[in-house]
């Protein structure tokens, strides 16, 4: 179930949608879109605001995905 990103956890892996990342290679043939949902990670900036790293395929961090919406528990999943 979706929930406002106001009340995703920091901190943990969930999925989110909504916003945009902040880089998106283009130039890769197999990126032509941006996937309706990324699996990212709260983390608390110098300033105090929350910001999103998202996950690439490996688990290692691609990037940070501006104003997400929503967020949506990943469960039990494991991601290593």
């Amino acid at each position: 179930m979706w929930k406002p990103i106001s009340t995703a956890p920091v901190g943990r892996y969930v999925l989110i949608r909504g916003g945009e990342p902040d880089q998106w290679d283009t130039s890769n043939p197999e990126l032509t879109e941006q996937p309706p949902c990324v699996v990212a990670k709260g983390v608390i900036g110098v300033s105090g605001a929350i910001f999103w790293q998202f996950a690439a395929y490996d688990g290692g961090w691609l990037g940070v995905w501006e104003a997400p919406t929503e967020w949506c528990d990943l469960g039990d999943a494991e991601l290593a």
